[in-house]
C-alpha cells in the first residue's frame, strides 16, 4: 500500500484474523507514506483474542496521523506481551 490518505474513521486495517481458534499468518506487508487524520486507530493489524497468528515482513513507514487514541503506538502480541 502506498500513498494513503485516510479520516476521520477507523485508519488502516488488516483483520480480522484468527476467528474461532484458528491460525493465520500476515506476510509481506509494506504500508508506505500514509497520512491519516482524526482516526481512532492509526495502523493496525486485528486478531481475534484467542487466535494464534504470525506476522513476518511487515512494514510500516512514512506515517503521520493524528489519532483519537492515548496511544501513538502499540504492539499487543497477547494478554502479557505488548509492546
Amino acid at each position: 500500500m502506498k500513498r494513503i490518505y485516510r479520516g476521520p474513521g477507523h485508519g488502516v486495517s488488516i483483520g480480522s484474523l484468527g476467528k474461532d481458534n484458528s491460525a493465520d499468518i500476515v506476510t509481506k506487508v509494506v504500508l508506505d507514506t500514509a497520512l491519516l487524520r482524526e482516526t481512532t486507530n492509526g495502523v493496525r493489524i486485528e486478531t481475534w483474542q484467542t487466535s494464534a497468528v504470525q506476522t513476518n515482513q511487515v512494514m510500516y513507514r512514512n506515517i503521520s496521523w493524528t489519532t483519537e487514541s492515548k496511544e501513538a503506538m502499540k504492539f499487543a502480541c497477547s494478554e502479557t506481551n505488548s509492546v
